[in-house]
C-alpha cells in the first residue's frame, strides 16, 4: 500500500498540467502534504528509495534469461517445447527461479555445477534427436556446397575467363561454407548421442 500510495502519488504530481482536474481529484484521496496539489512541489528522483543489490540481482536475471534464450535459438528449440536449465545452487531465489522459467519457458531445477559455470541446457532425448537429424542434414548440404565451390575453382577455365570479382566472391563463398561446415560439425559432435 505504501508503494502504491507512494507512485500514484508522484504520478499524479507529474500528470497535473496535463489534466489538472481529474489528478486534483485522485491527489486528495491519496494521503499527502498541503491543501492541493498545485502547490505540491515536483517528484524529485531523490525521493525514490535505491535498492543497489534489488538492481543488481535484476539485471543479473535480465542476463541469464537473455543468455539462455539465445542458448534456446542455438539449439533449435521450438517454441511450444521446455528447456531442461540447470541452475548453480543458490544462484536465485525461489520468486526468481519462477520468472526464469517462465521468461525462458524453461523447467528449471539447482544443482551442483562446477565453478565459473552459472547454468546448463539440456534436450530431452526427442529433441536431441532432432537436433542431430538437422544437423546431419546442414552438414550434407553443406558438403555438397564445399565440393562445388572447390571443384568450380579448380576449374581452370573458369578462373581463367571470368572476371575476378566473380572468382573473388566463389573464393569468399567457398570459405563461408568451410567455416560453417566446421561449426555444425563441431556441434554434432557436442550432441550427446
Amino acid at each position: 500500500a505504501a508503494v502504491l500510495g507512494f507512485v500514484l502519488n508522484n504520478a499524479m504530481r507529474l500528470l497535473h498540467p496535463i489534466a489538472p482536474f481529474i489528478t486534483e481529484e485522485v491527489w486528495l484521496t491519496l494521503p499527502h502534504d498541503g491543501d492541493t496539489i498545485m502547490t505540491a512541489t515536483w517528484p524529485d528522483p531523490l525521493e525514490v528509495p535505491k535498492d543497489d543489490e534489488a538492481v543488481a540481482r535484476m539485471e543479473r536475471l535480465m542476463r541469464l534469461v537473455s543468455e539462455i534464450r539465445n542458448r534456446r535459438a542455438e539449439l533449435r528449440v521450438p517454441q511450444g517445447q521446455r528447456l531442461a536449465i540447470s541452475l548453480r545452487n543458490g544462484a536465485l531465489t525461489d520468486a526468481e527461479t519462477a520468472m526464469l522459467s517462465l521468461f525462458c519457458s524453461a523447467d528449471v531445477s539447482h544443482a551442483e555445477l562446477p565453478e565459473g559455470v552459472e547454468y546448463t541446457a539440456s534436450l530431452d532425448e526427442r529433441q536431441l534427436e532432432d537436433e542431430r537429424r538437422r544437423l546431419g542434414k546442414e552438414r550434407l548440404r553443406l558438403r555438397a556446397e564445399v565440393e562445388r565451390g572447390e571443384k568450380k575453382l579448380a576449374n581452370e577455365a573458369f578462373v581463367a575467363n571470368a572476371r575476378t570479382d566473380v572468382v573473388e566472391k566463389e573464393r569468399e563463398k567457398l570459405n563461408r561454407y568451410r567455416s560453417e561446415l566446421a561449426r555444425v560439425e563441431s556441434a554434432l559432435s557436442e550432441t550427446p548421442s
